[in-house]
Order: C-alpha cells, then structure tokens, then sequence
C-alpha cells in the first residue's frame, strides 16, 4: 500500500520540476503556448441504434481555439455537459531533448442528476529525445476527479515511447504505460494498471498502413464497499489504414479484436475464468474527411462510423453501432 503514497508523490515531483524548467527555459520555447475551451454534450437513448460518438469542430476567437462536440456515452449516465479548458506549452532543451507540458481542468454536469456532477485536473510533462534514427518519450502525469458527493480519484501515471524507422517506408514503434489509482469515497480502493503496444508502420505513396499489438492488465485492492473484479487482463491485435483518396479527401479504417479475462467477480465466474473463458470484443472504424474549400477556405466535413460487436461468455452477444457527422468551420 505504500507504493500508492510514493508513486503519486514521485510523480507530483517529476511534474512540478517539468513545469519549472518550463518557466526557466521560457525564452526558448518554440512557438506560442497553445490553449483549447471546449464544450462537449452527450447524452444516452437506449433505444436509438445510432448512439452519439466524437464530433468534435474548431473555431478559433482572439486566437485561441473553441472546440464544441457531442461526445459518446458509454456509461449510459444521461445528458451531461462538459466544459473545460486545455493547454500546452512546449520548450525546446538542449542535446536534443525537448518538452511539453499540458494542463487541462474541466466539469462535467448532468441535467437529470446533479448528484453526479464532478471536476477534474490533469498536469503533464512530455519529455522527448533524439539519437540518430531513435526517438524516446517519458511522460509523468497527475490527475483527479472529485464527484458531487464527495468521492474522489487521484491518479498518477507514467507513459513511455520509442520509434525508429526501419526502412524508407517502414518503422517500428512501441509504447507502455503504468498507472496507479487511489479511489475515495463509499467504494474505496486501489487500484494499479499496466500495458504496452507494439506496432509496425508502413508509410507508401498510397496510404499509411499500421498493424499492432496491444496488451493490459489492471489490478484491485478493495478498501471498502468495492464490488468489482480483483484484475483484469485484455489482449488483441489491431489494423489499420489512412488513405488519401484525393487532394481533399480522406479516407481512415481499422479494426481491432480485444479478449478480456476478468478474476475475482464471483465464485462461479472465477470458477469459469479459470477454465479459460473470455470476453471477446470485435471493433470497426470507419472515417471519411472531406476538405470542401480546399486551400482557398477552411471548411472541412467528415463522417464517423463505429460497429462493435461483444461476444461474452455468459448472456447475450451485444451489437452497438455508433456514426457521427461533423462540419469544422475556421474563423
């Protein structure tokens, strides 16, 4: 338990020293401090096929950018609204390195249960490196929830990166995370997670292709009144596509097939999982954007589209179809 003192701690200090070699190193950042104001909605029908997903739009006032959207909601929690504010400011450091920091802070309410409404803050620093065909990336971060009802999140968590090119047209990168979770509240616990992806990136004339590999694991440590799994684990391969059809249309794919095994739910599923049963998980993206001035005006239409399909070991297969429509407008 004491790693989920230290480990936040560790991370507090990683992010507070980014942050002050940001403010040092000022003089030397590269380009100006870039902030985004968003307001995303969503909301949830049980009986509408065609749920809401991401459409997000760009409008820039005074310069900075206003991105409003409609956001899925996966956890069937109603219409709510969600404000907020994010920033970036990178600095360029010596020998090759660079960073960025990110901030953001946000609110979220909800329109038929208020009790539900929460606040979050997230702090980051993204450093980077360069050594000859190599690229590096560490990113500690910090974040936290607090709910309406006083339950309360506190994250932190530790992202790394690597790439290099293979060939003219391939390249390899792989990513990982670690993340550790103190939750408060009436279901209190602790949780840890890891995971890591491996892909492969073939850049032609006529497209982007990437094949990858993904895996995570997640870990529960009830404090009380939690009822949930004591861990998870979740595997698959993933592909896909970006291919430009035209000078002013594009056009992305991919799919990707996730199984999970959960333990610890109850004695007959952990009987179950032992024996080797799985959730298994297809997805399908679909995504056409349509520049529509050109370079003569910032217009640009696009089309979402998602099919998943779960096939659990016990109850019913789920199938959920999501698609968006978005017009982007620059001012």
């Amino acid at each position: 338990m004491d790693s989920f003192v230290f480990w936040p701690r560790f991370s507090a200090v990683l992010v507070a020293a980014a942050f002050g070699i940001a403010g040092a190193s000022a003089a030397a950042a590269q380009g100006r401090p870039g902030v985004d104001f968003f307001i995303d909605l969503a909301g949830d029908d049980a009986g509408d096929a065609m749920r809401l997903g991401a459409a997000p739009t760009g409008i820039a006032i005074d310069g900075m950018p206003l991105r409003l959207g409609v956001a899925e909601d996966h956890a069937g929690e109603g219409w709510h609204m969600v404000t907020g504010a994010r920033g970036r400011y990178p600095v360029e450091l010596d020998h090759g390195f660079d960073m960025i920091a990110r901030g953001s802070a946000s609110r979220t309410t909800f329109i038929d249960t208020p009790e539900q409404d929460r606040a979050a803050a997230t702090a980051a620093a993204e450093f980077r490196a360069r050594r000859g065909a190599w690229r590096f990336g560490l990113t500690p971060g910090l974040a936290a929830t607090r709910w309406q009802d006083g339950a309360m999140h506190r994250d932190g968590t530790m992202d790394g990166r690597i790439s290099r090119p293979i060939s003219s047209t391939l390249g390899f990168t792989a990513s990982g995370r670690y993340r550790w979770r103190v939750a408060d509240g009436v279901e209190a616990f602790h949780s840890e997670a890891f995971g890591g992806r491996v892909g492969l990136t073939c850049r032609l004339p006529s497209g982007r292709f990437e094949l990858a590999y993904a895996a995570r694991h997640e870990t529960w440590s009830a404090v009380s009144g939690y009822g949930g799994p004591d861990a998870t684990f979740a595997h698959g391969p993933s592909f896909s596509v970006d291919l430009p059809l035209d000078r002013s249309l594009d056009l992305k794919a991919g799919y990707s097939f996730t199984e999970t095994r959960s333990r610890g739910l109850s004695d007959a599923e952990a009987a179950m999982q032992a024996a080797g049963g799985t959730d298994r998980l297809h997805q399908l993206n679909l995504g056409v954007t349509w520049d529509v001035g050109g370079d003569s005006s910032d217009l640009a239409l696009s089309f979402r589209y998602r099919f998943e399909r779960m096939l659990p070991e016990t109850g019913a297969d789920e199938t959920h179809h999501a698609g968006t429509v978005n017009l982007a407008l620059g001012f």
